[in-house]
Parts: C-alpha cells; sequence; structure tokens
C-alpha cells in the first residue's frame, strides 16, 4: 500500500503519517525500487495503534515508547492490546456519561458550583479568576464543561496555569479573555475580532496548556452530542472562535517541518 491508501484506510491523514515518522512514532517502511514508500500490515495495526493511543489521552512521547515496547511483539499480541484499550476506554466513556447525565440534571435550574468540579486544582483556578473578575457566561460554561470531564485531563489544561496566577498582568490578561469572549456575542462570525481573539487566546495560554488541549479528544470523551452541547451555548462569532481555537491549537502541535512537495507526494 501506498501512504495515501494507509493513511484512508486508519482515517488519518498524509501529513500525519510522515509527522508520525519524522517524530519517530512509526518507522520508515521499505521502499520500492521506484523510491516509494510501500506499507504493509503490521504499518496499517501500528499506525492504527497510534492513532487510538493518542484519541484516548497519551501524549506523542507517551505513545512512542508504547509502540516501541511493542516493536518484537508479532501481529496478534498488538491486536489484542489494542482490544484491551479499547473495552477500557468504553468502560471510561460510559462512566464519563453517566456523570455528564448527573450534571446535566443539576444544572436545570442553574449553573453548577465550584464545588462540582473533580479536581482541587480546578477549583482553584475558578475560585482565584472569578475572585478577579471573570465571573460571565464563558467563564461559567468553561466551568461548567470541565465539570465533566475526568480530573486528571482538565487538571493538564489548567495547572500550568495556577503559578501565573500569581502575576497580576498575567491575570489581567487571562481575564480579558474570558470577558472578550462574552463581548463576541454582539458581532458577526466573519468580524476580524474573532482571529484576534484566538490569537490572544493563544498567547496568554501556557504551551503546556496548549499541548495538552491539542492532545486531549473531547468527542472521544462523550461523544459529538458533547460538542454540539457546548456549541448550543454559544452564538455564532463564539462558535466560530472555539472551533478556530481547536483547529489552531491541533495544527500547532501536529505541525511538520515546512518541507517541498516531492513528485511521489504529488502522485499519493
Amino acid at each position: 500500500m501506498k501512504i495515501g491508501e494507509l493513511a484512508a484506510a486508519v482515517g488519518v491523514s498524509t501529513r500525519t503519517v510522515r509527522y508520525y515518522h519524522q517524530v519517530g512514532l512509526l518507522p520508515e517502511p521499505v521502499r520500492s525500487a521506484a523510491g516509494y514508500r510501500v506499507y504493509g500490515m503490521r504499518d496499517l495495526v501500528l499506525l492504527s495503534h497510534a492513532r487510538r493511543l493518542v484519541e484516548i489521552g497519551l501524549g506523542l512521547d507517551e505513545v512512542r515508547q508504547v509502540l516501541a515496547d511493542e516493536e518484537g511483539r508479532d501481529l496478534g499480541e498488538i491486536i489484542a492490546s489494542m482490544d484491551t484499550a479499547l473495552a477500557v476506554q468504553q468502560e471510561r466513556l460510559a462512566a464519563q456519561r453517566r456523570r455528564l447525565a448527573e450534571l446535566r440534571e443539576r444544572v436545570r435550574d442553574g449553573h453548577l458550583a465550584l464545588d462540582d468540579l473533580p479536581d482541587p486544582e480546578l477549583v482553584e483556578f475558578f475560585t482565584r479568576v472569578e475572585a478577579a473578575g471573570a465571573t460571565g457566561p464563558i467563564a461559567r460554561l468553561d466551568r461548567d464543561v470541565l465539570a465533566f470531564i475526568p480530573g486528571a485531563d482538565a487538571s493538564r489544561w489548567i495547572a500550568p496555569m495556577l503559578p501565573l496566577l500569581g502575576d497580576e498582568d498575567y491575570t489581567r490578561r487571562l481575564v480579558r479573555v474570558y470577558d472578550d469572549f462574552d463581548r463576541l456575542a454582539d458581532v458577526e462570525p466573519d468580524d476580524p475580532v474573532v482571529g484576534r481573539l484566538v490569537d490572544l487566546i493563544l498567547d496568554v495560554l501556557p504551551e503546556e496548556s496548549l499541548r495538552a488541549l491539542s492532545e486531549h479528544d473531547l468527542v472521544g470523551v462523550g461523544g459529538e452530542s458533547v460538542i454540539d452541547a457546548v456549541i448550543e451555548e454559544l452564538t455564532p462569532a463564539q462558535a466560530a472562535a472555539a472551533r478556530m481555537l481547536i483547529e489552531r491549537t491541533r495544527a500547532r502541535a501536529l505541525a511538520p517541518e515546512p518541507h517541498t512537495v516531492t513528485q511521489e507526494e504529488k502522485e499519493e
């Protein structure tokens, strides 16, 4: 199989496959006499496993270690381990959906309380930003969304910001992000202010938070219905900003070094 066929079979882009080669997640395959990469069943299984590991929240370094440990294992063992991982993920998703159902019941008559957050670091973060003035609809929605995400996952986004909240200038900038997001309620989705706000968010979030956001699969946590439920709470411009932020954080984490398109790539 060519790289395009491999990527299509697993459901990723050829750019992702090349990036995984570049960072050492996947070994370079054999090449044909004409210089084309030629992929086999093992490559298909390894790429599928890498994708699944990323989807369940592992960082790229962790995925690299898992795949390296499986270099000497046969395909049957790898597939069995993938099946086990999927079973664990299904149990986790079922528990999270039960948690989400409980939280939906509790928000019928208002927003969640700080005590509903699953991790002490989240409670500390929102206590401090609310005290600094972030009390609008977007700050409350942010808190509500984080309430049903597992504490360890949500904390990966938030923990890097806690030390920075000791800086008054940083805290003001963070509160401004929430306020500016609220003000998007009064603009059109194609207004340039949407892109400027996303630039501001990318600037104020620590690199560790951006990496955690890019590696976390919110769809995998609760399904498309979770994304839809969040988007329904936003105005068109706010929804456009949210989608742009997701796209840019993922692109920022996965973008390979610029390269010249080869004839091989053009023929894929």
